[in-house]
C-alpha cells in the first residue's frame, strides 16, 4: 500500500486576515504619510470586510521580498533599517558585522542614492518587529551588490545567540545624506547623529578648511580636552560627561590631541599629534573613533546612599547610581552579593518580593555619572538601606565624567507576582519544543535556576515535571544565556542536586535565592531529549499511520527535512524504511508543521536504499526551525 508523506518548510504565521478568511497575507499597518506604524486598533480597523478581496487599503502596506526601507527616522534617508522577508513580512536586521563603508552603501544605493557616504550606528535600540531575520556573517559586501540580502544570512547560528543579536539593542541605523555641509573653519557643534540637529549633547564635530563639518580623533582623548571642548562651545566652567568609541563619521578633520592645559579654551591650544595619525585607522578609524561629549551635565545629590535606577522602562529597573559626597556614582564593573539587589529595591519601595534581578548587559545605557564604584558590596543579609551594607573599595571623583570601561550594574525589582504555582516548571524561548530557558515558579514569581552544579539528574527531574515522560536524558545547555536570552527574571535557586525520583524540581536540594552567589550569566538552559534510536523514522499528524509529516531521529531528538529537492523516489525510502510500499511526496506542510528542528535538505535517494539517512542530503547546522 502506498501512503503519503508531507515535508515540513518554512512558512508564515499570518497577522490579518483579507477577504473573510479566503486568503491570509501577512502586512504592516504604516501611515504613509509618516512612516509611522499604526497601533494595533488602527491596524484593525483597516482590516477588509468580509467580502472585499485582498487588496491593501492606504495604510495597510505589505512588502515584496528583498525590499528595504529605514524606519523612524526624521526622513526617508535616515532609519532603522528593516527587510522584508520572504514571507513578506518587515523584519530587523542584527547588526553583527555590520559595515559602514559596505553593508550601509549597498542599502543606500538600494534605496536610490547615488555616490552615498553614509553613516551608521550601531546597538541602535530594540527590534520594533520584536526578531532578527537577517545578519551579516562577514565584514566584507560587495559595493556592487544590488540589494542587501545577498550580502546576508537567514540561516546563521549568530541569529539564535543574544550576545550576538539582541533584540533588545542589536538594530543598524543608517543615514544615507548626513549633514556635512555648511560649516564654518573651526567652528564646533555637538551633533546628534540620530536627529541630525545641533543639541546640547552628541557627537564632537569641527568645520575644516572645506567648510565641512569633521569629526574629533578621540586618540588620547583626556578630561582636559572634553573641558577645553565645551569652553569652545561657550560653557564657562563645565563638568563634561564624554564618551569615545562614539561611532562612524565621513572623515577626521582634527585631532588627534595630545597634551591640554587647564586653561586652554579652545583646541587649537593644545598639542597634537602628527596629521598622519587621523589617516591610520590603528590610531583613528572613522567606523569607531569619534568622541561623544555633553558639556552641561548637573549631577548633584543628597543624602550619601540614596540610590536611583536610571535608564529603565519604569521606575522599578534600571542602572543603579548611589549618592555620595554629593555626586551619583554609577557601579561599574562593580561586584554585588544576592542581597544587594534585594535591598536596592526594599530602599526604594518594591516590597512585594525580596526577588531581585541583577542585569549586566548595556541595556540601561551610559548615564552622566561623574565616579564610579568599581569595588565591591556585600550586604550579606535582607536590610532596610544600603547604607548598613558593607563596600569594599573607595568611591572617587572626577572633573570629567566618562564612560565606564567595565559594565554597568543593573536591577530589574519584581513589582508584581506571576500568574504560576509554586514549584511549576517551564522552557522559555527555545526555537523548537522540549528546549529553552527553564525557569520555576517561586513565592508566585517565574524566575531562573543558576548553572552551578545543576546535575543531569535535576535536569531529568525538570523534563519529567513537564510532562516528557518519554524522555530519559536530557542536553543541559551550557549557552543558555546566549541561546535563549537571560530576560529579566531573577535567579531563584542554585546548586539543584536531584536523586532522580522526585517528582518535581522543587523537591530537589537547593538553594534558594538570595543565599547564593550567582553571575547572571550562569542560567540553565534544557534539552529534553526523545527516546528514539538514530536514524529512525517516523510520520506524525496524518489521519493514520500511513501518512503524516516526516520526522527522524537525530541525536537522540525528532528532527524534520526540508521539501527542497524531495521527490517520490525519496519518499519511497521512507515508506520502505517504515515497512510499506509505495510512497508519494506530499509537499506544502499538509500534515502540520511540528516545532522541531529541520536537519536534512536536498535529499537525494537513489530508490534503493533502506534507510533515509542513507540518501544523499545536507545536513543544515544549526538546525531550521519553522519561523526562522
Amino acid at each position: 500500500m502506498s501512503y503519503l508523506l508531507s515535508l515540513f518548510i518554512i512558512t508564515i504565521q499570518c497577522t490579518q486576515e483579507c477577504g473573510g478568511g479566503r486568503r491570509q497575507r501577512s502586512i504592516t499597518c504604516v501611515d504613509s504619510k509618516t512612516n509611522e506604524e499604526l497601533s494595533s486598533s488602527k491596524c484593525n480597523a483597516l482590516k477588509p470586510s468580509e467580502n472585499e478581496p485582498c487588496n491593501l487599503q492606504d495604510y495597510a502596506q505589505s512588502c515584496t521580498q528583498n525590499q528595504t526601507r529605514l524606519f523612524s527616522g526624521s526622513s526617508s534617508s535616515n532609519g532603522v533599517l528593516q527587510v522584508c522577508n520572504s514571507s513578506r513580512v518587515w523584519t530587523d536586521v542584527c547588526d553583527y558585522y555590520w559595515n559602514n563603508n559596505a553593508h550601509s552603501v549597498v542599502v543606500c544605493k538600494q534605496l536610490g542614492f547615488t555616490s552615498p557616504t553614509p553613516i551608521t550606528v550601531f546597538n541602535a535600540g530594540p527590534a520594533s518587529t520584536g526578531k532578527f531575520t537577517y545578519v551579516s556573517t562577514s565584514s566584507y559586501c560587495s559595493i556592487s551588490s544590488s540589494v542587501i540580502t545577498s550580502c546576508l544570512s537567514t540561516s546563521s547560528w549568530l541569529l539564535q545567540y543574544s550576545s550576538c543579536c539582541s533584540i533588545s539593542r542589536d538594530t543598524v541605523y543608517i543615514d544615507c545624506n548626513p549633514d556635512t555641509a555648511n560649516a564654518s573653519v573651526g567652528q564646533a557643534r555637538l551633533y546628534n547623529v540620530r536627529n541630525k540637529h545641533e543639541s546640547t549633547e552628541g557627537m564632537l564635530q569641527i568645520g575644516d578648511a572645506g567648510r565641512n563639518w569633521t569629526a574629533v580623533c578621540d586618540y588620547g582623548w583626556s578630561c582636559n580636552h572634553a573641558v577645553t571642548a565645551c569652553k569652545q562651545l561657550g560653557y564657562s566652567n563645565p563638568s563634561p560627561n564624554y564618551r569615545v568609541n562614539a561611532g562612524p563619521w565621513i572623515k577626521f578633520g582634527y585631532g588627534p590631541y595630545s597634551y591640554c592645559s587647564s586653561s586652554a579654551t579652545n583646541l587649537n591650544s593644545c598639542s597634537s599629534y602628527s596629521s598622519s595619525y587621523r589617516t591610520n585607522p590603528s590610531y583613528c578609524d572613522t567606523n569607531r573613533d569619534t568622541v561623544y561629549l555633553k558639556c552641561n551635565v548637573q549631577l548633584t545629590c543628597s543624602p550619601n546612599y540614596s540610590v536611583r535606577l536610571v535608564g529603565g522602562k519604569d521606575s522599578s529597573e534600571g542602572r543603579v547610581e548611589v549618592c555620595y559626597n554629593g555626586i551619583w556614582h554609577a557601579l561599574c564593573g562593580t561586584y554585588i552579593d544576592q542581597y544587594f539587589a534585594s535591598v536596592v529595591c526594599n530602599q526604594l519601595g518594591f516590597t512585594i518580593s525580596n526577588f531581585s534581578t541583577t542585569i549586566a548587559d548595556g541595556r540601561y545605557g551610559y548615564g552622566n555619572t561623574s565616579s564610579y564604584f568599581p569595588g565591591s558590596i556585600y550586604c550579606f543579609r535582607l536590610r532596610n538601606n544600603i547604607s548598613s551594607c558593607y563596600y569594599y573599595g573607595s568611591f572617587s571623583s572626577s572633573k570629567c565624567m566618562t564612560q565606564c570601561s567595565s559594565y554597568y550594574i543593573g536591577i530589574k525589582c519584581i513589582s508584581s507576582g506571576d500568574n504560576c504555582n509554586e514549584g511549576e516548571v517551564r522552557l522559555v524561548n527555545g526555537t523548537e519544543e522540549r528546549e529553552g530557558r527553564l525557569e520555576v515558579c517561586a513565592n508566585g514569581v517565574w524566575g531562573t535556576v543558576c548553572s552551578y552544579s545543576f546535575t543531569r539528574a535535576a535536569a531529568y527531574i525538570a523534563c519529567k515535571q513537564l510532562g516528557y515522560n518519554d524522555s530519559n536524558d536530557a542536553i543541559i545547555d551550557t549557552n543558555a544565556y546566549d541561546k535563549f536570552g537571560g530576560g529579566d527574571k531573577p535567579i531563584v535557586y542554585s546548586y539543584v542536586d536531584c536523586f532522580g525520583l522526585e517528582t518535581r524540581l522543587s523537591q530537589c536540594d537547593k538553594s534558594v535565592f538570595p543565599t547564593f552567589s550567582c553571575y547572571y550569566g550562569s542560567i540553565v538552559g534544557l534539552k529534553c531529549l526523545d527516546i528514539c534510536n538514530e536514524g529512525k523514522i517516523r510520520l506524525v499528524g496524518g489521519k493514520n499511520s500511513l501518512e503524516g509529516t516526516v520526522e527522524i531521529c537525530i541525536e537522540k531528538r525528532w528532527k524534520l527535512i526540508s521539501e527542497s529537492g524531495w521527490d517520490d523516489t525519496d519518499a519511497s525510502v521512507v515508506c520502505r524504511q517504515l515497512n510499506h510500499t509505495g510512497g508519494e511526496a506530499v509537499l506544502n506542510s499538509l500534515f502540520g508543521e511540528p516545532k522541531r528542528a529541520i536537519v536534512y535538505s536536498n535529499v537525494n535517494c537513489r530508490g534503493t536504499e533502506t534507510e533515509l539517512r542513507n540518501c544523499t542530503h545536507n545536513r543544515l547546522y544549526p538546525e531550521r526551525v519553522d519561523g526562522d
